[in-house]
């Protein structure tokens, strides 16, 4: 069941453009201000993660593309993202928070999962 839509109001409906050519021209307007990295990710995770409003913030699609390639920084970014450090701020709406979190998900499971931190402990030699 797809409730990706669940809560959002329904735009104006245009004369003689279709649902799908509406669509388009709202991705196309959204990937306006992508740089390129950013563009192949949006691309490459658009369907498996299923990504629609997410294009409409260039400025955190561009840094996770120029992260994309450091996973603890990536993930800081995340955490950064998802958590109010700063105080005060509005923050992300519910769908987009989604579709942050399951970017998230899938770079450490699939991309470039953490390794755990050594426990101190278990390296301790014993007298």
């Amino acid at each position: 069941m797809d409730l990706s839509v669940y809560g959002r109001k329904p735009g104006p409906q245009r004369p003689g453009v279709a649902a799908t050519d509406r669509d388009a021209l709202d991705r196309t307007k959204a990937s306006a201000g992508l740089t390129a990295s950013a563009l192949a990710l949006l691309a490459k995770l658009r369907q498996p993660l299923r990504l629609c409003v997410l294009a409409e913030y260039t400025h955190v699609l561009n840094r996770m593309a120029e992260l994309w390639g450091d996973a603890h920084v990536l993930s800081r970014y995340f955490d950064d993202l998802l958590l109010d450090t700063r105080g005060g701020r509005q923050g992300f709406r519910p769908e987009v928070i989604a579709e942050i979190i399951r970017v998230q998900n899938y770079y450490q499971a699939r991309v470039k999962p953490l390794q755990p931190q050594t426990d101190v402990w278990s390296t301790t030699h014993w007298r």
